[in-house]
This record gives C-alpha cells, sequence and structure tokens, in this order.
C-alpha cells in the first residue's frame, strides 16, 4: 500500500517540479501589475451629413448678330441643392485594464 501510493506521488511531484523550473526559467513570464493603458481606435463621426446650397452660374454665349458681336445669358444662376456626407476620423484612445496579469518578455537567462 505504502509503495503504491509513493509512485502515484512521485511522478505528480516530478511533474510539478518541472512545472515550476520552466515557469522561473521561461522568456515569457507572466507579472502582476495594478493596471495598464490599453489603446485602442474607434471611428468618430466629425460632421454630419446635410444638404448644402451650391451657387451655379449664368451660362453666356456670345453671338454675331447685325454686324455687331453680343453677349447673350443662356442660362440664369440658380441655387442648387447638394448632398455632403459625413465625416468620418479614426481617433486612436486609451483605456485603462485594472488589476491584470501582463506577459513580461524579460530574457531571465
Amino acid at each position: 500500500m505504502l509503495q503504491n501510493s509513493f509512485t502515484r506521488f512521485v511522478p505528480f511531484a516530478l511533474v510539478l517540479a518541472i512545472a515550476i523550473l520552466a515557469h522561473f526559467n521561461s522568456a515569457h513570464a507572466e507579472d502582476y501589475t495594478c493596471g495598464y493603458y490599453e489603446p485602442y481606435t474607434q471611428q468618430v463621426c466629425v460632421s454630419a451629413g446635410c444638404t448644402q446650397q451650391v451657387w451655379c452660374a449664368p451660362v453666356y454665349q456670345t453671338t454675331y448678330s447685325g454686324g455687331c458681336y453680343q453677349r447673350v445669358q443662356v442660362t440664369p444662376g440658380y441655387y442648387r441643392s447638394q448632398y455632403v456626407a459625413p465625416r468620418y476620423e479614426t481617433r486612436t484612445y486609451r483605456r485603462w485594464v485594472p488589476n491584470t496579469y501582463v506577459k513580461s518578455y524579460v530574457n531571465r537567462y
């Protein structure tokens, strides 16, 4: 009975010892921090879509009539409604991530 429980304990202790040694010798160990700032990006609407009144200038044409040149208005000027699409910008912000484990890439050798 004693030999049976001892043989079950030895492989577990060996695996545990290897895991502890691998953790302390690893280059990617985890360290506890109070928190850190994590950058993230977000699309922000800078100006909303709307319609604008755009002035279209009158169109003139020069004609020759009765021995002289005359400037004649073909189309009068007018305002035209034009849709302006919304404008977005990508902005980078930082958010606080509290009480976490952070991978530290320090060579421990």
